[in-house]
């Protein structure tokens, strides 16, 4: 880019200024600034004066810059100094130049005090998840390291923080001031204990991790005994020694009992047996000391069986049945031990509700005529449906081969007939003129008289 241009003149008066007089001849040097203007397109249109230094000597083949030396009151010999001062000061510098000339001028700082800043807080040390109050006084603006502007702040730190404020009076003066939160770790809160328990049993939950214990139950140990008929959540806040507090939970789930049943009959008549099943779980206990799901049992009384049952959880029940025992019906049989062939006889059987008789008849009483001695027996079942047997043989005698004699007199005839009825051992039949005799005896029978020897006599 061509920089050369031809530069306008312009005359400067400098003999209105008092620090350019001079008495003798001096080299100067002028320093411009400016800036170049660029057309749109990029074309260099020219250059535009922005300022412009003057610098020179009086001293022959003195520089012409930085010919100049400086004494502060404070002894410093550099051309600037910075100053802190506790309390208003005036400061002042004397410039000596290359030919001995000395110019001597003083600045007077007024040292203003900074404002006093004081920082409250509500409370030095909080628990982790706990809030502070900070509030600043002593100035009209506040910057704090939280970036807030406020003069109160609210923090909840997770750790110690220390924090600070700088503030700003009137003046512009600024001073700084801080505070440190500590920050307290909460007590380690845990609860041991079972993770369920079985409808009706109980449980110890015990906490541990601080000094004071307080449960949703309302006690205040560290270890709790509980029998929920539900599950529920139990929680426990623990506080230690610093005041910081902190909870924990533990669910205790309450698990069903085994629906524990035995199906099987209600009674069985004695000497019977039955069976009884129970259902509900994975293992079986019976008071017998069997661990079947079914038992077949006789019992010889009324008996009560009972069964635990444990599922899989370990959760067990119990249940019970009683199992009647039912006496047998009391049979017997009723009729005469014998009969003759050709005759005909009448059993009857007791005890129970319906009979059935080894002849195939259902009555309680049966006709009989056997040809030949025959048993007989019945079963009789009663309104429980228990039944018993009895049984009878009925004899069948042959009938007898009667030899009779016609005694001459009566008197003797009757004597024969009562002897028959007092024996009971024969059946009289009292026929016109003589005894006739039908025997159920395997003997003979003689009647004597007193002075005749007269018989009644059965032959067979």
């Amino acid at each position: 880019m061509e920089t050369q241009r031809t530069w306008n003149l312009v005359e400067i008066d400098l003999s209105i200024l008092p620090e350019f007089t001079s008495h003798e001849t001096a080299l100067y040097e002028f320093e411009l600034m400016g800036y170049c203007v660029v057309n749109q397109g990029g074309i260099l249109s020219g250059w535009e004066i922005d300022d412009f230094q003057l610098h020179g000597t009086c001293c022959t083949n003195a520089p012409i810059f930085d010919n100049f030396s400086y004494l502060w009151s404070n002894g410093s010999t550099n051309a600037f100094i910075r100053v802190t001062p506790t309390e208003s000061t005036s400061y002042s510098v004397t410039i000596t130049d290359c030919d001995g000339c000395i110019a001597i001028d003083s600045v007077f700082v007024n040292s203003l005090d900074n404002p006093e800043v004081n920082v409250q807080i509500s409370t030095h040390q909080i628990c982790i998840g706990g809030t502070a109050t900070l509030t600043a006084t002593g100035g009209g603006t506040y910057l704090w390291n939280t970036g807030q502007t406020t003069p109160s702040i609210s923090v909840n730190p997770a750790v110690t923080t220390i924090y600070s404020v700088t503030v700003t009076d009137a003046n512009g003066c600024s001073n700084t001031s801080n505070k440190t939160l500590n920050v307290l770790p909460l007590p380690n809160v845990s609860i041991t204990g079972p993770e369920a328990i079985c409808t009706g049993g109980s449980a110890t939950l015990t906490a541990t991790g601080g000094g004071t214990y307080l449960w949703n139950t309302g006690q205040t140990t560290p270890s709790i005994s509980i029998n929920p008929a539900v599950t529920t959540i139990y929680s426990v806040t623990v506080t230690d020694a610093n005041g910081c507090s902190n909870t924990s939970n533990k669910t205790l789930n309450v698990l069903p009992l085994p629906n524990v049943s035995i199906t099987g009959p209600e009674a069985i008549c004695t000497g019977g047996s039955a069976t009884l099943t129970a259902t509900g779980g994975g293992t079986y206990l019976w008071n017998t000391g069997q661990t079947t799901p079914s038992i077949s049992v006789n019992p010889t009384i009324t008996t009560t069986y009972s069964v635990t049952v444990t599922d899989s959880n370990g959760c067990t029940n119990s249940t019970n049945k009683t199992l009647n025992e039912l006496p047998l019906p009391i049979v017997s049989i009723t009729g005469p031990d014998g009969i003759c062939v050709g005759g005909t006889t009448t059993f009857t059987a007791t005890g129970g509700g319906s009979y059935l008789w080894n002849t195939g008849q259902t009555s309680a009483s049966i006709s009989l005529n056997p040809s030949v001695t025959t048993t007989y027996s019945v079963t009789v079942t009663d309104t429980n449906g228990c039944s018993n047997n009895a049984n009878k043989t009925l004899n069948v005698l042959p009938l007898p081969k009667c030899v009779y004699y016609r005694p001459r007199s009566y008197l003797y005839r009757r004597k024969c007939y009562l002897y028959c009825i007092r024996q009971r051992k024969l059946s009289l039949e009292h026929r016109s003129d003589h005894c006739l005799y039908f025997c159920q005896s395997c003997r003979y029978y003689h009647l004597f008289g007193d002075r005749n020897r007269y018989k009644c006599m059965q032959r067979f």
